[in-house]
């Protein structure tokens, strides 16, 4: 018998001050059997670094096809492919043939930096990718159901509420 997704619903007021952005989102996040607890927190923050109106969650590690998170306009054109993890050269070419921007948000602290210099080798300062860095520092699990706050301030990120404690820090590497 496959296991199912586990789902995973999050109220969050959001306060990106680098981007002077205020938001009530309510979130609900599937979680795939495969992935584990820290890259699904990964692709949360990942999400609300990039929240932008009509930003979706796909059904990313679930298939070969789609980002982990993308943003479309009102006519379906694909405006960004966002990827959480260290892609290779192959799925960074196809994401660019597909979308207008691709970013891409490593967070495996020294394997990224050494896959992050082979693959800026092979992308030749092509202007539709960005590569970012994420850092956590988590205090505890986060909850199936949760309401927190989420503050971005200098690409720091504290994600909190009473019992939960997150700091993420993202850097900008291309």
């Amino acid at each position: 018998m496959a296991l199912g997704a586990t789902i995973y619903k999050a109220k969050v007021n959001l306060a990106n001050l680098d981007l002077n952005q205020y938001e009530d989102l309510n979130l609900t996040i599937a979680q795939h059997p495969s992935e584990n607890e820290a890259r699904l927190l990964y692709r949360f923050a990942t999400y609300l670094y990039c929240y932008k109106e009509r930003l979706e969650f796909t059904k990313g590690i679930s298939t070969t096809d789609e980002p982990d998170l993308w943003l479309k306009d009102y006519s379906g054109d694909l405006l960004e492919w966002i990827e959480l993890g260290m892609p290779e050269l192959r799925r960074i070419k196809q994401a660019c043939s597909k979308s207008k921007n691709v970013k891409i948000f490593t967070y495996h602290g020294e394997r990224a930096k050494q896959w992050e210099e082979k693959i800026l080798l092979e992308l030749e300062d092509n202007p539709k990718v960005e590569i970012y860095h994420l850092a956590c520092d988590v205090n505890d699990s986060l909850k199936r159901t949760v309401d927190l706050n989420c503050v971005i301030q200098d690409g720091v990120m504290d994600l909190t509420n009473e019992e939960f404690k997150a700091r993420f820090t993202l850097v900008k590497a291309k």
